[in-house]
């Protein structure tokens, strides 16, 4: 199977302070929601859309099913019609039948940070336990890097240490088996050459 990936050159301008025209203010504080799970990361993609779709001269957006699924490309009708209830439920949003029956949605600003966390307590503690473990994990894998390359370094020192001692002894029997000294015999001889053998390999 070919895995063909889509390259595209951007426009190479930088994105902070030179959006003109087409563009839609998203307040930060949704991320406030995301990090508490009041509010999904798809959440945020359904709100932006909300957001785009408002229309000022009727006080609320109204798109379809459907409209948010082709602008978002999100496959199920579920997804959307539970992101629609999580923003209802946390005050986002408010839906209620428009004077043709449809369903229309005024998109509220979310609350900051500290109102926020009032609502919430428990979610906060929640937020607070998974941010003290996530910090607590880098931490020691950080220390347990760092003891990785110092034991890499130590097997490194230890394996050169080796090659010398051996490269000594290599060096010891092959001037033992060269001067073929007559204090060793001829056995002696060949179980030297056999340790010179292993130490070469």
């Amino acid at each position: 199977m070919i895995n063909n990936v889509t390259k595209i050159k951007g426009t190479e301008v930088n994105c902070k302070g030179n959006v003109e025209g087409n563009f839609e203010q998203v307040p930060m504080q949704l991320f406030d929601y995301i990090q508490l799970g009041l509010i999904t990361h798809t959440d945020l993609v359904v709100y932006v859309k909300l957001l785009q779709r408002y229309n000022e001269n009727y006080g609320y957006a109204f798109p379809t099913i459907e409209h948010l699924m082709i602008d978002t490309r999100i496959g199920s009708k579920a997804t959307i019609h539970n992101s629609l209830k999580r923003f209802d439920e946390v005050g986002l949003i408010q839906k209620y039948k428009g004077n043709q029956g449809n369903n229309v949605s005024v998109v509220y600003k979310p609350l900051n940070k500290t109102e926020l966390y009032k609502c919430v307590p428990d979610k906060v503690d929640q937020f607070k336990k998974f941010e003290s473990k996530l910090v607590k994990t880098a931490k020691h894998d950080k220390e347990r890097f760092q003891q990785h390359l110092q034991d890499k370094q130590l097997r490194k020192r230890k394996q050169q240490e080796q090659q010398i001692q051996t490269k000594q002894v290599i060096s010891t029997v092959d001037q033992l088996v060269n001067n073929e000294s007559k204090d060793f015999s001829h056995e002696d001889i060949e179980l030297l050459r056999k340790v010179e053998l292993l130490g070469r390999s």
